[in-house]
């Protein structure tokens, strides 16, 4: 594990959930847990909960509730990409309670880690993670033109 130069933070992992493909959506954000626990951060990510909703299903405004709570203990919020009117609430809230939301590469270099020796293999899978919805909208782009 990489020796960060800025200490641990709290980041909260927003993404969508149902919209789009569930499993890949719950994948996309267990990866971003881990590169965060590799950089040595202490991430939080709700659809950890996948399998809660499964088991025992509760409306979506519990649910909201639920991460809007975590999301004021947290000091960053990552926002993945994709629609999500879930994420996009837990941004808003993020941003009234001036915590940074990072969408970014540059976001992320900025607030995750100062030494470009570290931004390498976890820096580049959130970064990737970051990045997949327009590498897959090109790929769809250049099959449609072909």
């Amino acid at each position: 594990m990489p020796t960060l130069l800025k200490p641990p933070v709290r980041v909260f992992i927003s993404s969508p959930y149902t919209l789009g493909d569930t499993c890949a959506n719950v994948r996309r954000q267990h990866d971003a847990f881990r590169a965060l626990i590799d950089l040595g951060h202490a991430p939080f990510a709700p659809l950890l909960s996948h399998y809660q909703q499964l088991i025992h299903p509760i409306g979506w405004e519990s649910w909201m509730s639920w991460c809007l709570q975590w999301v004021e203990q947290c000091q960053l919020v990552l926002r993945l990409p994709g629609e999500s009117r879930g994420a996009d609430i837990e941004c808003v809230r993020a941003r009234e309670l001036f915590i940074p939301v990072l969408e970014t590469r540059a976001d992320i270099l900025k607030y995750l880690v100062d030494d470009k020796e570290h931004r390498a293999h976890p820096l580049c899978a959130l970064s990737d993670l970051l990045d997949e919805p327009a590498a897959r909208k090109t790929e769809q782009q250049n099959a449609f033109s072909s």
